[in-house]
């Protein structure tokens, strides 16, 4: 099983990295999944969704990051994405990953949503991707999601900080092995060749 993690902040060394480096290790600490892959948007600015790209800029992403990228991502079962929540909604960054991908690489593989909030907020960012961001690359967000609110002081390294970061540590292993199930669960849906995307590239 191999999960990819989307780090959707734009901001290097960011809480929801970090957020998302805790969920990797879970996952391998669980023995749930034997390969991971890490797009981090902070360390790697994806170029800005066009209907019709000139690939003629951007020439060194399209050519040698981009296949590469894709790559890994259709070789992943399922997927973790990490986003802060920055003025109520869900970062750019990310809704233009969504924009970028395509069924080859996100279709009919599950997706967990992880909201941070450096407060008591979180909600919005799931709210404003289960709303949109699924249409035409045909992610599966799962019914279950997570909030990290009060980041800072939460699943840092060590010990947890008291009651509340044990429940949501807990909350996070029940999320974990319930994504990694589904991705066991839908892959044959993916083999067995009732997709078409040809007909049916888009949503409607």
């Amino acid at each position: 099983m191999k999960v990819g993690l989307i780090c959707g902040s734009h901001r290097q060394n960011s809480q929801s990295f970090k957020v998302g480096s805790y969920m990797v290790n879970r996952l391998k600490d669980l023995g749930i999944s034997n390969s991971q892959y890490i797009l981090d948007l902070g360390g790697n600015s994806l170029p800005m969704w066009e209907e019709f790209p000139d690939k003629s800029k951007n020439k060194d992403f399209w050519q040698d990051q981009w296949p590469e990228i894709k790559k890994q991502l259709a070789s992943c079962d399922a997927f973790i994405l990490v986003v802060p929540e920055w003025a109520g909604m869900a970062t750019p960054g990310i809704k233009n990953f969504l924009l970028l991908c395509s069924p080859s690489e996100l279709g009919h593989k599950p997706a967990l949503i992880t909201s941070v909030s450096a407060g008591m907020g979180g909600a919005y960012p799931i709210s404003d991707l289960r709303a949109s961001g699924y249409k035409n690359n045909y992610i599966h967000y799962l019914p279950e999601h997570l909030i990290v609110r009060n980041v800072a002081g939460n699943l840092n390294s060590g010990d947890a900080s008291g009651d509340d970061e044990i429940r949501l540590r807990a909350r996070v292993d029940y999320n974990l092995r319930l994504l990694c199930r589904y991705g066991e669960q839908i892959k044959p849906i993916r083999q067995e060749g009732i997709l078409d995307y040809k007909t049916y590239p888009f949503g409607m």
